[in-house]
């Protein structure tokens, strides 16, 4: 199957000028990409092993990396911790990435920057 690919034209010197007011925004593509919906497609199949759609089948096998847990390979049985990887993406896709904040303070003409989590009482 092969795709047709759109040439884009070239966009003008003054596109992004200031006091243009046409040319305000992002002048990329507005539709996701030939991979993205080809990925999207993909993903909304139903594998025909488990009879669930594959989006379903990887945030499961996901869920079972982040809790670990006990398997059996061959004749012996193994205890698996859950992986880190796995919990953070778990998190970070449930409650959204931690905010990180920047602090600057100048003391006795000294610049001093503090990194860390943006305090959620402020």
């Amino acid at each position: 199957m092969s795709a047709r690919v759109k040439k884009k034209r070239p966009l003008s010197p003054s596109a992004f000028k200031k006091g243009n007011k046409v040319g305000v925004g992002n002048p990329g593509p507005s539709r996701p990409s030939f991979l993205t919906q080809t990925l999207i497609s993909q993903l909304n199949e139903i594998d025909r092993h488990t009879g669930k759609e594959k989006m379903h089948s990887i945030a499961e096998r996901l869920i079972q990396l982040a809790m670990g847990g006990r398997y059996k390979i061959g004749r012996k049985w193994y205890n698996f911790p859950g992986e880190l990887s796995a919990i953070k993406e778990v998190f970070d896709r449930v409650q959204g990435r931690p905010v990180q904040s920047v602090g600057f303070d100048t003391d006795n003409g000294q610049v001093t920057l503090t990194f860390g989590k943006k305090d959620a009482n402020a």
